[in-house]
């Protein structure tokens, strides 16, 4: 979703989630001592703000444990990326 004027100024906003059941993985064959969660979930938000040429997004992603013994609450994720248009 974006907001704004026109589209040399705006602000937007990503949100999303999804949840995922998982039968194998490479990552985690059964001979290894870490057993892997056979459900995963994750949920995401950014935002944007683009004045111009330039702009920037932050994002921010929650993933739930992907193996046995992880903590609990699972993992906070963040992105930042600057952009400029010339």
């Amino acid at each position: 979703m974006a907001f704004g004027t026109d589209q040399t100024n705006a602000i937007g906003f990503v949100l999303g989630a999804d949840h995922t059941y998982v039968a194998s993985s490479y990552l985690f064959p059964t001979s290894h001592r870490a057993v892997m969660e056979k459900t995963r979930t994750r949920a995401r938000f950014g935002v944007m703000a683009q004045r111009e040429a330039y702009g920037v997004f932050a994002g921010w992603t929650w993933v739930s444990p992907e193996f046995k013994g992880q903590d609990p609450k699972g993992q906070v994720l963040g992105s930042v990326r600057f952009f400029w248009n010339f």
